[in-house]
């Protein structure tokens, strides 16, 4: 599944981690933001590219977040196009939005390796891959 991992600039040490437990378990990322320039033209084009290319997004929010931050355009966007998005951590859960039925909590269900689901050797159901 491509996938798209949004989060604080100041958490993308974790946001890596994240990704490594994705890429592991079969996924792609649409855009790794982590080693680019934190704001620039540049930047948003990519991101907004990578929301985009996404079948669902992943909002890293462990830590209370910063409510002008970009992840939340970013999970508008997800949720704008309909594709689910999955939310680590409690620091959005005052964001009206995270009450909408294509939030889902935690990202266990995407650790599921996705090829196994793709190749037919366990039910989607099973697996609880979206």
């Amino acid at each position: 599944m491509r996938l798209y991992v949004a989060a604080q600039w100041s958490d993308r040490a974790e946001v890596r981690q994240v990704m490594g437990q994705l890429i592991a378990s079969g996924h792609q990322i649409t855009h790794n933001w982590t080693n680019l320039d934190q704001f620039s033209r540049l930047q948003a084009a990519l991101d907004f590219q990578g929301v985009e290319e996404a079948e669902a997004l992943v909002f890293v929010a462990n830590n209370p977040y910063d409510s002008t931050g970009g992840a939340f355009v970013e999970m508008g966007i997800a949720l704008g196009r309909g594709i689910p998005v999955f939310v680590i951590g409690p620091g959005i859960d005052r964001n009206i939005f995270t009450l909408l039925p294509q939030i889902r909590r935690g990202i266990t269900a995407l650790l599921t390796p996705y090829d196994l689901v793709e190749n037919g050797i366990i039910e989607k159901e099973v697996a609880h891959v979206p």
